[in-house]
């Protein structure tokens, strides 16, 4: 409630929320083309865009048509209160290597919803924490849909997400790699001294 009070955003509309570069491989085309589709479902929507790029003029020119229902907030070092105020995250790249944004979204126990690029399946477990859908505006507006009109589904992803986020990338996760790589150091050091 106070992230959302602070974004001047009603605790009861949906909210999701895309964070990275606005650059033309995130394809900020694709993510407004679905937002719109949403929109025609859920009119109260909003989509809150957090970064800034090149395709930043580009991107709220065809905003434009949506009003209200698209909000750019631009660069922000608050990304805790962003993840708080949102329902789902979306990621529609053409390419992507480990989406940070997801890891964080996940961690703070949101579901995703993300385009089958790069390294994202490792990231969102498709039905589980989130949607993977092939790079498409009418997929990716769906699987928001599925998200955002069942507070049921929603909420179980975000802690299955959380979960997994956790288990995969938490800091027990990283003690434990770079315990066994120091195990393996030393002892691939010392098969060569003997």
């Amino acid at each position: 409630a106070d992230a959302r009070s602070g974004l001047d955003l009603s605790p009861e509309i949906p909210v999701v929320l895309f964070l990275g570069r606005l650059t033309t491989i995130k394809r900020t085309d694709r993510l407004l083309e679905a937002m719109s589709l949403v929109l025609t479902e859920i009119p109260e929507a909003v989509l809150l865009v957090a970064g800034e790029g090149d395709q930043m003029a580009a991107a709220q020119r065809q905003a434009s048509q949506l009003g209200s229902s698209v909000r750019f907030l631009g660069w922000r070092t608050d990304l805790s209160n962003l993840y708080a105020a949102a329902d789902v995250i979306v990621l529609t790249s053409d390419n992507e290597g480990m989406p940070v944004s997801l890891i964080e979204a996940s961690a703070a126990g949101l579901p995703s919803v993300t385009t089958d690029v790069g390294s994202t399946r490792e990231v969102v477990i498709d039905g589980v924490t989130g949607h993977v859908v092939r790079p498409d505006s009418r997929l990716v507006a769906d699987a928001l849909l599925k998200i955002l009109t069942d507070d049921d589904r929603r909420l179980a992803m975000g802690r299955a997400a959380r979960d997994h986020a956790h288990r995969i990338f938490g800091v027990d996760r990283l003690i434990a790699d770079h315990k066994d790589l120091y195990r393996r150091l030393l002892d691939d050091h010392s098969r060569r001294r003997n």
